[in-house]
């Protein structure tokens, strides 16, 4: 039982981790109170008055276990700044609608984990999806920052990210996008247009030339994770004017060549590349690492030989 926590006044950070927590009506006099970080393997229900902003007015960060489901009084948060660990199967369709009534919210994490086999889920996803749509583009014209979405599991089904692949307008202060276990047909166009973008990871099902100069004219982007099932054109070519910002890459592909022209990723540091395919195909290869002056860390993982050979050459 929670309740005496309630009379700490002066209580900024609370932090709790345990089996099962019994919370308040009220969070009383914790008007201070900035950050709640909890962490229940039990089911858990943030309920009522204790996510009212009459009491929590100082609230800015909220962690919450992955199976906690919000109550109501989410749209009284105003002064939050952070929600993580969402579990998006676990909330209404009025507190997804009222995310995007919290314009001071800079970082938004979301886990789904339904898995599949029920129909009347299915038509309630498309209706939350549909909110969260609208409540993404209204936090995209104010604060957000950052955004996690995350399928926990593959055998999850996959949501239905028609909303992410063509969000408009598009984010304008976003600096870190990760979709987890989220299949993209192709690198979203809206992408290029986010020039404050510093960490990306993506996961398309076809890497095609166009996609890869949407990635590469980011002028902030430091960190990008892009695993790519398809490469069509069977060559990946980093141009000399590309990555201008990038340190980090990890670049996942299949059965392809991958060229780095003198001057691209001046600033790299770390590059793991993971290659995978067929054991008869032999067109990969990797051409112009030698202009990477700042590389550090090299990692290579690969399935045949025929890869261990020409990145062996390369290097």
């Amino acid at each position: 039982d929670l309740s005496p926590v309630c009379n700490l006044f002066q209580l900024r950070y609370l932090k709790l981790e345990g089996n099962r927590f019994q919370f308040p009506d009220t969070s009383g006099e914790l008007r201070y109170l900035q950050v709640v970080d909890i962490k229940c393997s039990g089911d858990l229900v943030l309920v009522g008055g204790f996510l009212s902003d009459a009491c929590l007015p100082s609230l800015r960060h909220l962690r919450t276990p992955w199976n906690a489901e919000l109550g109501r009084g989410i749209n009284r948060l105003t002064s939050i700044r952070t929600l993580e660990e969402i579990n998006f199967c676990n909330c209404s369709v009025e507190n997804i609608r009222h995310l995007g009534m919290l314009t001071n919210l800079r970082t938004l994490g979301v886990i789904y984990n339904r898995r599949r086999g029920n129909d009347e889920d299915d038509q309630t996803d498309m209706v939350k999806f549909a909110a969260l749509a609208t409540s993404l583009r209204e936090l995209g014209s104010c604060n957000l920052r950052c955004l996690d979405f995350n399928v926990a599991l593959m055998e999850h089904r996959q949501p239905p990210i028609g909303f992410l692949y063509s969000w408009f307008p598009p984010p304008q202060f976003l600096q870190k996008f990760h979709p987890h276990m989220i299949f993209f047909f192709r690198v979203p166009y809206w992408i290029q247009q986010v020039e404050t973008l510093t960490s990306l990871r993506l996961i398309v099902d076809k890497l095609e030339g166009d996609d890869m100069h949407v990635l590469t004219r980011l002028p902030c982007l430091a960190y990008l994770d892009l695993q790519a099932i398809e490469v069509p054109g069977m060559e990946i070519i980093i141009d000399s004017v590309s990555f201008s910002a990038l340190k980090e890459l990890k670049l996942i592909y299949e059965s392809s060549s991958l060229s780095i022209e003198p001057g691209a990723m001046p600033k790299l540091r770390i590059m793991h590349l993971i290659v995978f395919g067929h054991a008869e195909q032999d067109t990969r290869s990797l051409v112009g690492i030698q202009h990477l002056h700042n590389l550090e860390d090299v990692i290579i993982t690969y399935d045949y030989n025929n890869v261990m050979v020409a990145f062996r050459e390369a290097l």
